[in-house]
């Protein structure tokens, strides 16, 4: 199995001012498309290292609100562990109801559907391995599959995308030097911190580089997470330590 850092869902409330503040902060953004799901669209900031962000925003339209709807009534729930919807609920319903901000963020089974497999064999709840699409505004079509575990403090996985997609070259150069995302820390309440932990052994199949009362560090095939121990947890869970 190997799983490595992938990217990071960063929401915002307007796609178009979105991209205008991080092309000042000195990121190459490019535009990304709409989700099959859609009430979702994105634009990207890739960086060399492979890892890219995700600007995440809801599309204004009348499916988003009625999808809002049901969440309200109470016929998704966010923290749902079905593992036929449980993705979709997840993930709609951080975009429906969370601040903007770090979201989520993802790994890459390189292995493919074995990666899932091989978790699964480890006895860890997760949803369905579930297709999913991205219409790319050159008209090129992205498939790709994914499965999220039932905890807020876990990321969801994806499989690589079909067909392969690089970045262009430009895409990958920014103005302020970084090149890529070296480490998440996922800050957690002090009652939450040791089964964190253990869900991340579960997950990752190994234990953490580092540990001690208050952090655990994982090293990944590509990337780094971080388990911190706080008090006081702030708005977002995570954080992101860059490559420069």
């Amino acid at each position: 199995m190997a799983l490595q850092l992938d990217h990071v869902v960063i929401l915002v409330k307007d796609l178009e001012e979105a991209i205008k503040q991080y092309q000042k902060e000195g990121f190459k953004v490019s535009k990304g498309g709409r989700h099959d799901n859609g009430i979702t669209e994105n634009a990207l900031i890739h960086f060399k290292d492979g890892t890219f962000l995700e600007l995440l925003a809801l599309r204004k339209r009348w499916k988003t609100h009625f999808i809002k709807l049901l969440f309200q009534i109470g016929y998704f729930k966010i923290n749902s562990q079905s593992p036929r919807f449980g993705f979709q609920q997840r993930f709609v319903g951080k975009a429906l109801y969370s601040l903007e901000g770090i979201m989520d963020f993802c790994l890459l089974a390189t292995t493919g559907e074995q990666d899932f497999l091989a978790i699964k064999q480890r006895n860890i709840n997760t949803t369905h391995l579930t297709p999913m699409q991205r219409l790319k505004p050159d008209g090129q079509l992205l498939r790709w599959k994914i499965f999220a575990p039932f905890s807020s403090y876990l990321p969801f996985v994806m499989t690589p995308y079909e067909p392969p997609f690089s970045p262009l070259p430009a895409n990958l150069e920014h103005s302020n030097g970084i090149q890529g995302i070296e480490k998440i820390s996922v800050c957690v309440p002090e009652n939450e911190f040791e089964g964190a932990v253990r869900a991340y052994i579960q997950l990752l199949g190994k234990n953490p580089q580092n540990l001690t009362k208050a952090k655990a560090l994982f090293r990944l095939e590509r990337g780094r997470i971080e388990i911190i121990k706080k008090q006081e947890t702030h708005s977002s869970n995570f954080s992101i330590s860059y490559l420069l």
